[in-house]
């Protein structure tokens, strides 16, 4: 079996790595202090929006809970007829809840 060598032979010539260029802070003001560090444990993004600020989790159950209800109550059914049109209405009323919710920068 052959022997892998992972030694450095004498003959091997080695350069120095140059040093990295200074890169200066931005000079925009986006709201948040930013530094020139290379890394910054749990640094806030700029990016960073309210969260739960704008977001009702009161609406968003409402409208799960009477959209089906009133669906069903359209068509004469119960129960169960609420929970079959929870299971198809639920997917849509999520998809245009979420990207409605005002986000402030």
């Amino acid at each position: 079996m052959a022997r892998t060598h992972s030694e450095s032979s004498d003959d091997f010539e080695f350069i120095e790595t140059p040093a990295a260029p200074c890169q200066s802070p931005s000079p925009e003001n986006c709201g948040v202090r930013t530094t020139s560090y290379p890394a910054i444990k749990n640094a806030p993004l700029p990016a960073d929006a309210a969260g739960s600020d704008s977001f009702s989790n009161i609406l968003l159950i409402s409208l799960l809970v009477l959209v089906p209800w009133y669906l069903a109550r359209q068509v004469g059914g119960g129960f169960y007829t609420t929970i079959f049109f929870a299971v198809f209405t639920s997917i849509p009323i999520l998809m245009v809840f979420w990207p409605s919710i005002p986000v402030d920068p």
